[in-house]
């Protein structure tokens, strides 16, 4: 699976473009014993991969699910990839500047926990892999789910690699748990003048200044503080 990593951090490629990656996963995918019908493309370059087990079947009780799904992402980051120490270092114009790679090798190595405990899964519960294209954008999730790739689950999980935890933690919570970007744009139209005589100019940059300082006053004035919420004009 580090050979695997190592590979994909090779040959990166960008948003609904991952097709040699997405080739190379549905590979690994077979080599692990899984069937063509279990691993359905979806969102062009994404794949849906269902993992039943194969024990003695179960009743459903109150409480319990049948079914869960486990997301990682594939695409990287348009950008150069300056490390010239990794041998392993980008050949193509993107990057797996944000761990990718690493998302798509730990839920291969979950495939293959999966696939060879499949005796101790009952045979009418499964696990659901999705690969997700277009992370960073323009968006691979939406045209997933329109696809059907959340049909008959009950529980998903997408999940991030972070460093500033301990190697071998995992952190859970409901609901949304890391930032996501959302792109705004601001016209401020102005009107120059000599730096002596600002009273005769409307100042575009002092504008701009106060527009941002009032932003960051959003999460303070305009938010329950008892939620979690980050704010970032980057």
């Amino acid at each position: 699976m580090i050979a695997l990593r190592k590979k994909i951090h090779t040959f990166p490629e960008g948003g609904f473009k991952e097709f040699e990656t997405q080739k190379l996963v549905k590979e690994t995918l077979l080599g692990l014993g899984l069937k063509e019908s279990d691993i359905k493309k979806c969102a062009g370059t994404g794949l849906i991969v269902d993992i039943y087990g194969t024990g003695p079947k179960e009743i459903k009780a109150a409480g319990t699910i049948d079914s869960i799904a486990l997301r990682a992402d594939m695409d990287a980051l348009p950008m150069p990839e300056k490390n010239p120490h990794l041998s392993y270092k980008s050949t193509t114009d993107h990057a797996h500047m944000c761990g990718h790679d690493g998302h798509m090798a730990t839920l291969l190595s979950t495939a293959q926990v999966i696939i060879n405990g499949r005796t101790k899964i009952p045979s009418n519960k499964f696990v659901r892999l999705l690969f997700q294209p277009a992370e960073e954008g323009p968006g691979g999730a939406p045209i997933m789910i329109k696809e059907g790739c959340l049909k008959d689950i009950e529980e998903v999980y997408g999940y991030h690699n972070i460093p500033n935890f301990d190697e071998g933690d995992i952190r859970v919570c409901e609901g949304p748990f890391f930032a996501a970007v959302t792109i705004v744009n601001i016209k401020i139209i102005g009107q120059g003048g000599h730096g002596s005589s600002p009273h005769k100019i409307r100042d575009p940059i002092t504008c701009a200044a106060m527009i941002h300082t009032a932003l960051n006053s959003i999460k303070a004035r305009n938010m329950d503080s008892s939620k979690n919420i980050v704010f970032t004009i980057c």
